[in-house]
Formats: structure tokens, sequence, C-alpha cells
């Protein structure tokens, strides 16, 4: 019988925790592997202002881990702490091993309750049927999963086919920020974001943060203004520096056709299928505040993104909102690809404040796909 041993995980870890999300990839037609190269610390860091990283051995070998992170947010317009669970890796020969699992939530139960936070957020991809039942299910010592609604992530296309160009007319003046326009965007990030459900609470020092915003800067910001009032921003960020979509294999009918379809790629404008090993190339959108959250305004946002990144060599923008949410319609209007997945709070005792605050919110969902 296996005997696991559960730790903290510390900087010697470092190489064994890159090299666990290699070897855990995403299966499908074209299986893929959410990596952190070079460092798997510098895409941890931006997740939250603190963090743990739960490690489970058997012996010396490495066979899971998942990591907690902690950040304020809006629930109802009031600022909280809370937690956010991701990461949840378990080598493939040990998966069937429920003892692992319940031994880890366990540890991770005291590392919630060592970071201060009432519950933590988390998703899981809507059609891992598996998965979702296991954990949702609240047997041997699992948490409770409340689940709070739908996200939808977009992957939208950004090569087009030489017969189709996408035009745009614009109602708003579009202009891409500097770092005199700080202020003034921290304080709408504020005012208007928390008009959504787990909105982040942003700082000019949090913003400006070597390891909370990795690759962001105030230039990566756009504004949009209405006879010179501001009234939506967003962001791009590139974080291919330190996190990566790669891929891992091809099967089936994708691994049959990838040639042809890599050939006739330029024409079609769909992004070709990188070679085993390598990634695909892609920015998020991020830190999206809209006054009255009316669409119009991220319509021109994202068409003027759209129009200044489509030479790049990127092979998409990705997007994400709650199914609730109105600005869902604008990466609908593209060619996309689109990924559903459950946000839950995961909690072991019966609700407190926040986790009813939440659960009874009206408010639209907001989940920041950006720092998954």
């Amino acid at each position: 019988m296996a005997t696991y041993t559960f730790d903290l995980a510390k900087a010697s870890d470092e190489s064994q925790l890159r090299q666990l999300l290699r070897e855990t990839p995403m299966k499908g037609e074209i299986s893929v592997v959410f990596a952190r190269e070079p460092d798997y610390f510098h895409a941890t860091r931006i997740e939250g202002e603190d963090y743990r990283i739960l490690t489970a051995r058997q012996g010396s070998e490495l066979v899971g881990m998942g990591s907690v992170s902690t950040f304020d947010a809006y629930i109802n317009q009031s600022k909280k702490k809370i937690g956010y669970l991701s990461q949840l890796r378990v080598r493939r020969e040990y998966q069937g091993d429920i003892r692992l699992l319940s031994g880890g939530y366990k540890k991770m139960r005291d590392l919630i309750a060592e970071l201060d936070v009432p519950c933590a957020m988390t998703t899981i991809v809507e059609d891992n049927f598996r998965v979702r039942d296991l954990l949702t299910s609240h047997r041997l010592g699992l948490p409770y999963y409340s689940r709070v609604g739908k996200m939808i992530t977009y992957s939208v296309f950004l090569k087009q086919p030489f017969y189709k160009r996408h035009t745009h007319r614009f109602q708003y003046q579009i202009e891409r920020a500097s770092r005199q326009d700080a202020d003034e965007i921290v304080a709408f990030l504020n005012t208007h974001g928390k008009e959504k459900l787990f909105y982040p609470v942003y700082t000019k020092a949090r913003l400006e943060s070597d390891l909370l915003s990795r690759g962001l800067s105030w230039d990566s910001f756009y504004m949009a203004r209405k006879q010179g009032q501001l009234v939506g921003v967003t962001a791009i960020w590139d974080q291919s520096a330190f996190k990566q979509t790669m891929i891992h294999s091809y099967h089936g009918k994708i691994k049959r056709i990838k040639p042809v379809y890599n050939m006739l790629s330029t024409v079609t404008g769909l992004p070709a299928l990188p070679e085993e090993g390598k990634a695909f190339s892609y920015l998020y959108v991020s830190h999206t505040a809209v006054k009255d959250n009316d669409d119009t305004v991220f319509d021109d946002l994202f068409a003027f993104i759209y129009g200044a990144f489509t030479d790049k060599p990127y092979d998409f923008i990705m997007v994400g909102f709650s199914e609730q949410d109105p600005l869902i319609r604008i990466p609908e209007k593209y060619r996309h690809i689109k990924y559903p997945s459950i946000l839950y709070l995961v909690h072991w005792d019966e609700p407190d404040e926040p986790i009813r605050d939440a659960r009874l919110s009206r408010q639209i969902p907001y989940l920041e796909i950006a720092r998954l």
C-alpha cells in the first residue's frame, strides 16, 4: 500500500514541478501541456499576493501537486480576501488512488486556514465529467464545491483568410495608455470593476509589481473615451516569457490531417498546428472594466486591439467572461474556439458570510483568466 507525504514546495523543487506539468497533459486529439517555463514560480507569483504550493510524494518521487493563492476581491462591492485553488496535477499512474486525493485536500484545508481565507475559488472544465463528479461528491473528506456559474474562455483567431477582413465602425475614441494614465486607470478599474462578483481590487503598486504583474506595463492598457470621459479599460498581456500552452502530442484524425491542414492555413486563416513540444502563440485580454457594462464600449476596445495585433506573430487572443455577462457577445462575433468551465467556491465548513454573500449575489461573476 502506497504511503504519501505532503509538504510545501521549496525552491529546490522547481525543476520537478515543471517536469510534472510537462508529464500531465490535458488529453484529446490535440493533447496539450500548460507549461511554466523557464521557472515555475514566475507564473505562480502572478496568481495572488500570497500563495502556497503543496507537493505529494511517494518516497522521493513527486506524484502530485496543487496550489492556493490569495487576493483581495469585491463581493457585493465590499472588499474581501479570497483564495484561488489551481494547478491540481497527479501523475497518471496515481490518479486512481483516492487516498492521495483525500490526503492532499486535508493538507490543503490547513493551508487555506493558515492563509486566513474562508473559501477558495476554482474552475473545472465543463466536459471533464469524471473529475467534476469526483471532486464535487463531498466524499472521503473532500470539501464542498458550491457552484457559482459557468465561465466561457474564447480563443479568438487573429489570422484571417485573404478573402475576409474584419471591419468595424468605432463609436468611441480608443487610445493606448501610458504611465501618466496610471491613477485614472486604477480608479476606474475599482469603481466599475466592483460591480462584478470577485473582481480583483487593484492598486497602483500591484499593477507595477514585477512579481504580481510580470510582463504587464501601463502601455499594455487601452482606454475608451467618450467626449473626453473615460468609459472603458482593458489590457493585453503577453505571458509567453513564463507561461505557455504547448503541444504534447497529436492523435486520431488530427494527426492524419495535420500536414494538409497546415499547408492550407494561409488560405483559411486558421492558425497552423505547431510541432510536438512547441507552443501556441497567444495574448490574454485582462483587466477589463466598462462603465455600466456597456458592450458597445468593449466592442470598440476589442476591435481596436484585434486590428492592432492581426499582423503580429500571434495565433490567438484569449478572452473570458461569465455566460451571464453581456460583454460575452463581443468575442462571439469573431472566429473562435470556446472552452466552457464551471466556477466553484470550495469550502469545508458550512457557508459563512462571504460564501453566503457570493452564492446569493445577483452580480455577474468575473474571473481574470490571465492569472489562472
